[in-house]
Order: structure tokens, then sequence, then C-alpha cells
């Protein structure tokens, strides 16, 4: 499914969705259940994400320019990397397992009040207010959720364009993205679930 500027998403208690933004896709952010978010942008490539968590994998910039992740209280950036995002009561937790991302704090009124970059596996929990404490390191188990997942992604991505050359699809368009989900024995109701909440304005 095409998705454009402004959809906003939102992923039930067993859902999961798999947002690609190039026709290659290499530049993914899987949203994961109990989550909400909403395409800022395309190019260059911005979410906001007022609930829930997000892994966000960028392996080709040249196609989204650079990209961001936005909650109430941080803003995450980066320009090829892999890092998880949650937004849970107020607080903003980033986890870095590929190369660098920048975090940058907000107050309420949205100025920045902290910016720190954030090194591999190492991680950081943006409170209300936005002033980032020193960053801390990602757990094992941690480490062996984003290579589950990166493994579970590239099998949605393989499985996805097997899928398109048998259905004969184009390819995703400039200011466009394409969306998928995962495999499971409740996948058609998770798709239905999901496309009812997907609101575009």
């Amino acid at each position: 499914q095409i998705l454009k500027q402004d959809t906003e998403i939102m992923t039930g208690d067993n859902g999961k969705c798999v947002i690609a933004f190039d026709a290659a896709k290499k530049n993914t952010v899987t949203i994961e259940k109990g989550s909400r978010i909403k395409i800022e942008n395309i190019i260059p490539g911005s979410v906001f994400l007022p609930k829930g968590r997000v892994f966000t994998i960028i392996r080709d910039i040249q196609h989204v320019g650079q990209f961001e992740v936005k909650t109430p209280t941080a803003v995450t950036g980066a320009r090829g990397t892999g890092w998880v995002t949650e937004f849970e009561n107020g607080s903003t937790s980033v986890s870095v397992f590929e190369d660098n991302v920048l975090v940058t704090g907000l107050d309420a009124d949205g100025l920045v009040v902290s910016e720190l970059t954030i090194q591999q596996e190492y991680q950081v929990q943006i409170p209300t207010g936005g002033v980032a404490p020193e960053p801390e390191r990602v757990s094992e188990d941690d480490k062996r959720e984003w290579d589950s997942n990166t493994k579970a992604i590239e099998q949605i991505i393989s499985d996805f364009e097997q899928k398109t050359m048998r259905e004969g699809q184009t390819a995703v368009q400039p200011g466009e993205m394409k969306k998928d989900f995962v495999h499971g024995p409740e996948d058609q109701k998770h798709m239905q679930d999901m496309v009812d909440k997907m609101k575009t304005s």
C-alpha cells in the first residue's frame, strides 16, 4: 500500500508495520505494537512518534537526504544508521545499534535544551523537560532484540519483493512510500485493523 505525507498509522496490541522510504527498501521504519506515528515528511524523511516504539534503519541516506524521528521531548537524527526510539509516559528512550545518532532534547515549548551524539551500542533516556543525562551501554538483550528484528525486516522485504514481482506492482515514486506487515497467523486481521485505523489528512 502506498502512503503519503501526513499519513497517521496506529498499530494494535498484536500489530506491527514496516514502512519503506525508498524503492530499494534500504531505509525502513518498523512500528512496534501499540504505537502511533505520523509521517511528517518523506524527502528528507521525518516521522513523529507521540506513543510507542519504532526501529529505524537508514542504509541509503542518498535517497532521503537525512532522517529524523521526533517525539514530544526529543528529536533523533541520522545520516545512515540504525536505532530504536520509544516514547512512553513523557519520556523518550533512544538506543543506537549502528553508527551514531544525534539526539536533541526539547522542553515543553519545543525549544532545544540539550544535544548530544549517541555512539553505537549506547542508549539515553530523555525525560520531560528535555535535559539529556549521560548515555549508558545497551544491554545484551537489547542487542539480541535488534539483531532479531533486523533479520525479520530483511525477510519481510524479501517476501514483499517476491510478491511485487508476481503481481507486477510499480516501484515507489518520489513523495511516496510502501507499507507491508509482518507475517503471522493473524496477518489478515492485523492488516485490516491497521488499515481501519489509518487516517490520511
